[in-house]
């Protein structure tokens, strides 16, 4: 298996229609703000135009498990705008919050 950072995808330009980034616990958010933006442009670089990134984090816990404690979310990253204010600055036009459901954050970036 070969690992390789997420802002040097080895991939080729336009290469993909859809993303998907499963981040529920914390890969993207715990990146400083210049390497999460880095892999933001690389996700936008290998998708089409016209393709997506959908991406999965947590989000506010919700029933049983609230009463459990998570992990402090990243206040700065937060502060920021979260996926969704990442995604603009990296230049995916439309960007929206899908959901929040069951612990869960869904959002989602085209390329345009």
């Amino acid at each position: 298996m070969n690992v390789t950072p997420l802002a040097s995808l080895p991939f080729e330009g336009e290469a993909f229609d859809l993303i998907v980034v499963h981040s529920t616990h914390g890969l993207v958010s715990a990146l400083d703000a210049e390497a999460r933006l880095a892999a933001m442009r690389e996700w936008r670089r290998v998708l089409r135009h016209g393709g997506r990134v959908m991406t999965i984090e947590a989000g506010p816990a919700t029933g049983i498990a609230s009463v459990f404690k998570r992990a402090a979310p990243n206040e700065a990253y937060e502060a920021a705008g979260g996926i969704v204010g990442g995604l603009s600055a990296a230049g995916f036009r439309p960007v929206r919050l899908l959901a929040e459901r069951e612990g869960y954050k869904f959002a989602e970036g085209i390329k345009g």
